[in-house]
């Protein structure tokens, strides 16, 4: 079973990276580590999540954020192992769809 297969099988959709913002790499790969940059907790929708804990944000709107910044850090990471890069991914999955 594929990755994509059992993504699905889950029920998990991975959210389309976004393109950089500015002049940088998202991603650099040295032997077996994956250097990430620009992961920030963006929303399905394309918003970011901002703000201070117990200010604009509650601790629970706080944790979800950091969750959404993990799972984002996974699909870079798996596009990067996958294809090579993020943009390579979005190919081959274009590719298979």
């Amino acid at each position: 079973m594929t990755v994509a297969q059992r993504l699905n099988e889950l029920g998990i959709e991975l959210a389309t990276p976004r393109p950089p913002q500015a002049n940088y790499v998202p991603a650099v790969r040295t032997g077996n580590l994956v250097f990430l940059s620009g992961t920030g907790p963006y929303l399905p929708d394309g918003g970011l999540v901002t703000g201070k804990v117990g200010g604009e944000l509650t601790v629970e709107q706080a944790l979800q954020a950091i969750i959404i910044k993990s799972a984002n850090d996974v699909t870079v990471m798996l596009a990067e192992a996958v294809a090579g890069s993020e943009t390579a991914f979005v190919k081959k999955m274009n590719e298979t769809a």
